[in-house]
């Protein structure tokens, strides 16, 4: 224990009381910071943190849900690619952390508007084609109840498949090539069914 949780934990009696509050809200703001700096931790900033939710260690928000999607965070890292390839990262946690709000919410107190939105800001002048519609269809379990659902996955689907059709273009070995399109196959395969199921 520091001195200062101490200090705060067993003032000193007829101690300066605005010393003490003093003491009090620079604890507040050293664990304030200590916060938002385990948040933007290794640098990047992503879409999530404006919804509160934290890195998950070096990954992406909601990442803990996901082996797919660190291993894909991985390989770019390792190719030095992480900044160009901020979009994809932040469309999986999107997705990510839309289910894990839904483990303990109603779909309609998830923040899907705000996600959405934000999706929807992204999307301008592109358009959901039939083979987008059909990785979407082949992926979910059930129709989701909410259109606003249906929505967030066509157009971020788009946004993904236009991501992973330029990181096959790279320089990278096949090896991680074909892991990383693995990696995004498993990411629709596990994530969508949920998702839909619950939203």
């Amino acid at each position: 224990m520091s001195y200062l949780e101490k200090y705060l934990k067993y003032p000193i009696l007829n101690d300066n009381e605005y010393f003490h509050k003093y003491l009090k809200y620079k604890f507040k703001y050293l664990n304030l910071q200590k916060n938002i700096e385990k948040m933007q931790s290794g640098g990047m900033i992503w879409k999530e943190n404006s919804r509160g939710n934290s890195n998950d260690g070096k990954y992406p928000p909601c990442y803990d849900i996901c082996g797919a999607t660190k291993a894909i965070y991985d390989i770019l890292e390792q190719n030095n690619l992480l900044k160009k390839y901020t979009l994809l990262l932040d469309l999986y946690s999107i997705i990510l952390c839309q289910e894990v709000y839904l483990k303990t919410k109603t779909c309609k107190n998830t923040m899907l508007d705000e996600r959405l939105m934000e999706v929807n800001n992204l999307f301008e002048g592109k358009k959901v084609q039939d083979k987008h519609l059909k990785i979407v269809n082949d992926n979910i379990s059930n129709e989701p109840k909410h259109k606003q659902m249906r929505e967030l996955l066509e157009k971020t689907t788009v946004l993904i498949e236009e991501e992973m059709t330029k990181l096959n273009k790279e320089t990278l070995e096949k090896s991680d090539l074909d892991k990383l399109n693995n990696m995004n196959t498993v990411f629709y395969q596990v994530h969508y069914p949920v998702v839909s199921k619950n939203c």
